[in-house]
């Protein structure tokens, strides 16, 4: 979210929980070495969407071998799995009562085309073909709307 403040300045309060104010007045800017630890961690942010998950991230997901115990709680949700070191999206399916691979997730975006359509969330993954080879393929979909529906 962001707010206009009267005096010029934007006041922001993002999924991390924190509030910001942007200025241009120097008078109230915060000191310079604070400014750049917060322009580094945006470049980090920005590099990690583009690299997928650190090997860290991978270790903490739930392991493939026990999807079967982690029964998904509705058809079409996505759940990411640890499967041989590598993010695996899965998607559950009701019928079969199973998690059904999707691919390898390689990354994420905030949003972009795909087909001249734009998208909320553009994922790629990486998905194995039928005779060898890998399909590198993009699931966008919007806010409020199930990835796999979309998908």
């Amino acid at each position: 979210k962001v707010l206009a403040l009267p005096n010029g300045d934007l006041a922001t309060c993002c999924d991390d929980g924190v509030l910001r104010i942007f200025t241009k007045a120097t008078d109230r800017m915060a000191p310079v070495a604070e400014r750049e630890q917060f322009a580094q961690k945006v470049q980090e942010a920005h590099q990690k969407k583009s690299t997928g998950p650190t090997p860290e991230e991978i270790a903490k997901l739930p392991l493939w071998e026990h999807n079967a115990s982690r029964p998904g709680s509705s058809e079409g949700q996505v759940h990411v799995f640890n499967k041989g070191g590598i993010a695996v999206a899965a998607q559950w399916s009701a019928a079969s009562r199973t998690w059904i691979e999707v691919g390898q997730v390689m990354g994420s975006s905030d949003g972009g085309m795909i087909d001249g359509e734009a998208f909320d969330h553009v994922l790629p993954i990486e998905v194995d073909q039928t005779g060898g080879g890998v399909a590198k393929l993009k699931i966008g979909y919007n806010n409020g709307e199930n990835p796999f529906v979309a998908a």
